[in-house]
């Protein structure tokens, strides 16, 4: 914190649960337990996870409180719709979604011919909607459907996909004294790397989607979805792999 320069942190984030990717596996109870043990003592506000899944966030609680959650998730990854999202938001959990647009898969970037170069180590080419052949074709065909569909309503690609990110996840309460309680619009997490990016996803915030039209989007997404597998939480095909278990 003297680093820092400050006296607290506002978000101490476990990225990926212990033993993710062969790394050391720690007790559960310990990482979870310290986490804890500085929010008591003010060196943090807020204690979140990352990748969790359901059952390890399950354990999870019972060692701290959980203040964030964060996941991906995305018009052809909704696997968090099974129980994660309903789990947080019974529970009042905030939750942040990263990969809105799968990556770049939902901005339009990448067409059917594309391939990864075998020297590239880009973390897509890991990524199941990119990796699995079947997965990508399928991605395609909605895509050409979500491009038309994104004409009609006079919108880009990426703000009609981010804006049904927006209108599928749960609102998030937020504490702001004592026991008054405020809902905050829902968190995504957007990648950009040119300006003119930064500011179209941003005004997906303000848009507003026709009940039509956001059902149409879960149908065309239903394309890809429904061939996947919807107890599998992870986007990616790493050659090691997260613990299902803590």
């Amino acid at each position: 914190l003297r680093q820092l320069r400050t006296d607290y942190v506002d978000v101490l984030m476990l990225q990926w649960p212990p033993g993710s990717f062969d790394s050391e596996v720690i007790p559960v109870a310990d990482v979870l337990g310290t986490m804890h043990e500085l929010k008591e003592k003010g060196m943090i506000r807020a204690v979140g996870v990352s990748n969790f899944s359901d059952q390890q966030l399950h354990l999870a609680l019972e060692y701290s409180s959980i203040d964030l959650v964060q996941l991906p998730f995305n018009l052809f990854w909704r696997s968090a719709e099974t129980y994660l999202l309903p789990f947080c938001r019974d529970r009042g959990i905030p939750v942040v979604a990263y990969a809105p647009l799968a990556q770049g898969l939902l901005s339009g970037k990448f067409g059917p011919d594309h391939e990864f170069l075998p020297w590239d180590d880009d973390i897509r080419r890991r990524n199941k909607l990119f990796s699995i052949p079947s997965n990508f074709s399928r991605a395609q065909i909605a895509l050409g459907r979500l491009r038309a569909l994104a004409a009609e309503v006079q919108l880009s690609l990426p703000q009609l996909c981010l804006s049904w990110a927006l209108h599928r996840l749960p609102n998030s309460p937020v504490r702001y004294v004592s026991d008054i309680w405020k809902a905050q619009p829902p968190r995504i997490i957007v990648g950009a790397s040119q300006p003119w990016q930064v500011r179209e996803n941003a005004d997906a915030k303000d848009v507003v989607v026709d009940a039509v039209v956001l059902e149409e989007m879960d149908h065309i997404s239903r394309l890809v979805t429904d061939h996947l597998d919807p107890e599998d939480e992870l986007m990616w095909r790493f050659s090691r792999t997260r613990p299902r278990a803590l």
